[in-house]
């Protein structure tokens, strides 16, 4: 009863969020630490330096001709909105490390926040939205033994591409409610956008058909809602096409222009090479996944890290606790399966690439590019274990006395894995990350100088090629 007059206070629940996405957030800025990797290696000095060194005017003009090149199907694959662009304002986040994954963060961050919006939105549950919001930012792996881990790479890609998906699951739940086509309208546009982001964004019309379900209770009006999110993905398919077209018919010669590689997103349909492949990169949307099979050990714990585990396992529980109303059972199946989706169906993209089918690729250490959305996905299937966990529990003779117990358990599991994570990761990176070192590696600081100097004619010389 205590607990019951507490979460109806008008406080309770802006306290829970607040505690939740501050310390979310500090807990995940642990991130922070980790070198550069990948193409950041290559992309992101070149661009930071074509942004200082070039006019405001003149980097929007060169913007809108990327987009031009990209529109007019002279590239081999349809990325318009690509985050970060080669050439874009974006690319001012790209001098500072620390600067760099913040910005990432924020674009993790944002995801959090719609997607707790919309499963509220779907499930018509404002807290069981504020349970999903406390719950996503422990889902994360904040460390991984490779350099795609996106949650510190590729400039925030997979976070700008999950955000309009979002965007368009809100507006077709708007349309629902007013029949205004101007929120089909918006939905068609936020899954172009997506699509023409990455390719793992064709995969999201599952979901919001899945949660558009879970919001009419009817199959046949989540079908009539998901189709204005179709017709955006069918558009975007469609320039895919045309650009693979005109990158084919290039190739051979029939029309001139450059030829874009496009072998590593080819699909290569070798079953049990794709069922290793899915199945790994599915692992790697769970957040203790690599540490366990990398055997991680966390090095020296920091009042911190106890302190962030606490308070967003704190502000999870609390959540969880104060759920008064639970899904039905079928609510709760929609929601899992809806999770699934976002969990497996990137993977699965993942699986048909001919470039990580390959051995030294496929193992339980790895995950690529998508991890970081497949880890929203994870979000919501555990979501929904814990609400039937709770729906059984609340119906045994144990459970008034018992609850605070469990509670605290489940409070001491979540506390633990964040205090893992991160002073793990802290300990893997022991090296340090808060400056771009890896062109002068190796070098003596009389270079220093000279090291610029060749760095700035590279920059140049790369800018000038494209």
């Amino acid at each position: 009863m205590k607990l019951q007059k507490i979460t109806q206070k008008r406080w309770f629940w802006p306290l829970v969020c607040a505690v939740s996405v501050v310390f979310g957030w500090w807990y995940l800025s642990i991130v922070t630490c980790a070198p550069l990797g990948g193409d950041d290696e290559l992309i992101n000095l070149q661009n930071y330096y074509y942004i200082t060194h070039t006019s405001f005017a003149q980097s929007v003009l060169d913007y809108l001709g990327d987009l031009w090149e990209q529109f007019s199907l002279q590239n081999g694959r349809f990325r318009p909105f690509s985050s970060p662009p080669v050439r874009g304002l974006t690319s001012w986040f790209l001098g500072d490390l620390v600067g760099y994954r913040l910005y990432i963060l924020a674009w993790t961050y944002a995801d959090i926040v719609l997607t707790a919006w919309l499963i509220g939105k779907a499930s018509r549950s404002k807290k069981l939205g504020i349970a999903c919001l406390c719950l996503l930012p422990m889902m994360f792996s904040v460390w991984q033994d490779s350099t795609g881990n996106s949650l510190y790479s590729y400039g925030a890609l997979v976070q700008s591409t999950l955000l309009p998906a979002l965007v368009a699951g809100l507006a077709v739940l708007r349309w629902q409610d007013t029949g205004h086509k101007r929120w089909a309208v918006l939905a068609g546009y936020c899954m172009f956008q997506c699509c023409a982001t990455f390719e793992i964004g064709f995969t999201y019309i599952v979901p919001i058909f899945g949660l558009a379900w879970l919001y009419t209770d009817k199959a046949r009006d989540a079908l009539r809602l998901s189709i204005p999110a179709l017709l955006g993905e069918c558009v975007t398919l469609a320039f895919n096409m045309g650009a693979r077209l005109m990158n084919t018919l290039r190739a051979a010669g029939i029309l001139e222009g450059s030829v874009s590689q496009i072998e590593g997103i080819s699909p290569n349909f070798d079953l049990p090479a794709i069922l290793r492949t899915w199945a790994m990169q599915m692992s790697a949307g769970f957040p203790l996944n690599a540490m366990l099979f990398g055997k991680m050990r966390p090095g020296k714990i920091y009042p911190v890290d106890v302190l962030c585990g606490v308070m967003v396992a704190g502000a999870a529980v609390a959540a969880l606790a104060a759920l008064d109303k639970l899904p039905n059972k079928k609510q709760n199946l929609l929601l899992f399966l809806s999770g699934l989706a976002m969990l497996s169906a990137p993977a699965l993209l993942i699986g048909l690439s001919p470039k990580y089918q390959q051995p030294g690729q496929v193992d339980w250490r790895h995950g690529y590019i998508p991890q970081t959305v497949e880890s929203f996905g994870v979000g919501l299937m555990a979501l929904a274990v814990l609400v039937m966990l709770l729906r059984r529990a609340r119906g045994k003779s144990w459970w008034p006395g018992g609850r605070a117990v469990l509670y605290g358990l489940l409070a001491v599991c979540m506390a633990g894995s964040v205090v893992w994570q991160r002073a793990a990761t802290r300990s893997a990176y022991d090296q340090g990350g808060r400056a771009y070192t890896v062109f002068g590696d190796g070098r003596s600081e009389e270079h220093t100088s000279e090291l610029q100097s060749h760095l700035n004619l590279v920059c140049r010389l790369l800018l000038e090629k494209k």
